[in-house]
């Protein structure tokens, strides 16, 4: 599930365009009201989150992670504005040490229409599964599972304009077959949107 689509003006005229989330990223809802975004052409960080080391994983670590697999369906909730949409993170854990999470976030995000589903690449070791990808709209953004099922994502270097990072976080009961937690978007003149999200699977 875990875990973005809008209009942006190419030549003068309105193009739809890739755009991906999960979070969800797009979670980012900073309100109802409709956003014409006009991209810049590059937005660097000061420092790139480096991937996370792995060691060699085996079947105790396919055992620790493969019950992630699977579909979550969800709900984020921007409680600063009041803006809402649906999540689907569809997991899927190799025992090859590799996974793959795709998102697809509903809603009108940032104001704008649904976006399409984006697939991210991960790799699992001893101590988490992680994932990373890249986006011209969250340029680089990396969501990880540790092994105490705990789940974080971050895209600390947002293209959008007037949006900084988008750092999330959260708990997965692996038994309840529920993940809940918490996000937060800053903008770049420091102020802030609160959010929530939940899924059940």
């Amino acid at each position: 599930m875990f875990a973005f689509t809008k209009l942006i003006s190419d030549t003068g005229y309105m193009k739809k365009i890739l755009i991906p989330v999960i979070v969800l990223v797009v979670l980012a809802g900073v309100g109802a009201g409709v956003y014409f975004f006009f991209f810049r052409d590059s937005k660097t960080p000061e420092t790139t989150p480096p991937p996370a080391t792995s060691t060699t994983g085996g079947p105790g670590d396919y055992a620790k992670f493969s019950p992630f697999a699977g579909e979550w369906n969800g709900t984020w909730t921007n409680q600063t504005f009041g803006s809402t949409g649906d999540v689907v993170l569809t997991i899927v854990v190799n025992d090859d040490d590799t996974a793959t999470m795709t998102m697809d976030v509903g809603g009108l995000v940032f104001g704008l229409l649904d976006p399409d589903p984006v697939t991210l690449s991960g790799t699992y070791n001893t101590q988490s599964m992680n994932f990373t990808g890249q986006s011209d709209f969250f340029g680089f953004f990396a969501a990880s599972v540790d092994e105490s099922n705990n789940f974080t994502l971050l895209a600390p270097a947002v293209s959008a304009p007037g949006i900084d990072s988008l750092d999330m976080g959260g708990t997965i009961d692996k038994e309840a077959g529920t993940l809940s937690g918490t996000y937060t978007i800053k903008k770049e003149n420091g102020s802030s949107a609160q959010g929530i999200i939940n899924f059940s699977k």
